[in-house]
């Protein structure tokens, strides 16, 4: 018999789940912007700052604009 992982007494609790809220994309702009305004945050610092958080990593810098030829 294989066993895989700690026995069932070692094993580490459930990380918490994030709080969910269901919310239009308006309504979820609104939070954010909220946020941003409460806490004196730039709301494209407070997005990143937010994806950080969910995906782990911070997001990609977007490349630079290229002037108009």
């Amino acid at each position: 018999m294989c066993h895989t992982g700690p026995p069932p007494d070692v094993r580490r609790p459930p990380k918490p789940r994030p709080r969910t809220r269901t919310c239009t994309e308006e309504e979820a702009f609104d939070l954010l912007r909220r946020l941003s305004q409460e806490t004196n945050v730039k709301l494209r610092d407070v997005c990143a700052r937010l994806l950080t958080d969910l995906a782990g990593r911070s997001p990609r810098p977007r490349p630079p604009l290229r002037p108009r030829p």
